[in-house]
């Protein structure tokens, strides 16, 4: 809790277990005197003080704080103004979120996005290649054996024939199978 000074009334407990820090260290002190100026919170010091001195609120300000470790966090602060008829100063929440670790989640997914498209790319690339390699063949015998059936019919046996009807057929539900795995590639 904020007072129109700017100073600091109250903390819960989890702010000074995440910061570390005593009620003692931060009581009554300047919000940007606190921890958190270790940071480039003073950066959004105007639009804080407007805030606070205006009774409105402020959200999702990002700022970035360098922990005691050297470790640089992202913060979001939010700024509501605590309305009741029983104070009489103004006084205003300041709500702080870490999101160092929800950022880094985001670039990461990001980045396995990214492989992904690249990789379904090289794929789709890969599986009209192998189509292209894979079905000439299949053309060059089914046109090979019709042209044979064509021009040789009289002198093929009726069983010659029949084979040659069945390596025509065979071609075409080859070419039906490799075309049903390049859609499933490309749908899937």
């Amino acid at each position: 809790i904020i007072g129109a000074d700017y100073r600091v009334r109250s903390a819960n407990a989890s702010f000074y277990k995440y910061f570390e820090v005593t009620p003692d260290e931060i009581a009554n002190m300047v919000v940007f005197d606190t921890v958190l100026s270790a940071g480039n919170l003073c950066e959004f010091r105007s639009e804080i003080e407007i805030a606070l001195s205006g009774g409105t609120a402020l959200s999702n300000l990002a700022i970035k704080l360098t922990g005691r470790s050297g470790d640089e966090r992202t913060m979001i602060i939010n700024i509501s103004p605590v309305n009741s008829k029983g104070i009489e100063e103004p006084l205003a929440l300041f709500g702080i979120e870490d999101i160092t670790e929800i950022l880094a989640a985001n670039r990461m997914l990001s980045s396995l996005n990214s492989d992904l498209e690249k990789n379904n790319a090289n794929l789709e690339t890969f599986s009209a290649m192998a189509s292209h390699d894979l079905q000439e063949p299949l053309r060059k015998i089914s046109l090979f054996t019709s042209l044979i059936l064509e021009s040789e019919s009289e002198v093929i046996s009726g069983q010659a024939s029949v084979y040659m009807a069945k390596i025509i057929s065979s071609t075409r539900r080859l070419q039906r199978l490799i075309d049903d795995l390049l859609l499933f590639a490309k749908v899937g």
